[in-house]
């Protein structure tokens, strides 16, 4: 069953990039970003925001490895990669009980929504930063 999740993330991120217009040169590395990062949190799933905080790490870690190599934009790689990890069942499930007056469960669907997102924000946060005054840091020792 994983590696089925596994192609149809790899097929469905290609579809997503090409609906987006992203050239053609870069669909294969945008579909193994989405690929890695899935596998990675499907990997910890156990712990699911941590599962996703580490599988986001891994999408915006390989996002600049190849933009910084294919000499392109990190947002090119980042936007279609993190597709996979974005908690839509659990925002769908939240409106929907909104919808039906359960307050209580909407809220609680509502925090995981917040921790998914959350977590995601701050691995792309955290890696794009690091990556990037780690690399500035170089380049100034160079010169």
């Amino acid at each position: 069953m994983f590696y089925i999740k596994l192609t149809a993330i790899f097929l469905g991120t290609l579809g997503y990039a090409v609906i987006m217009n992203i050239p053609k040169k870069h669909l294969i590395y945008i579909a193994i970003t989405a690929s890695s990062g899935f596998a990675v949190y499907q990997l910890l799933f156990p712990a699911e925001i941590f599962g996703c905080f580490v599988g986001a790490c891994i999408i915006a870690a390989l996002s600049e490895f190849f933009s910084r190599t294919l000499k392109d934009a990190a947002t090119l790689f980042i936007i279609p990669g993190i597709i996979p990890l974005v908690p839509g069942a659990k925002m769908y499930n939240m409106t929907l009980c909104l919808l039906r007056h359960d307050f209580t469960q909407a809220a609680t669907l509502g925090v995981q929504v917040l921790m998914y997102a959350g977590s995601i924000a701050i691995a792309i946060l955290l890696v794009s930063s690091t990556i990037r005054s780690t690399a500035r840091y170089l380049s100034r020792l160079k010169n």
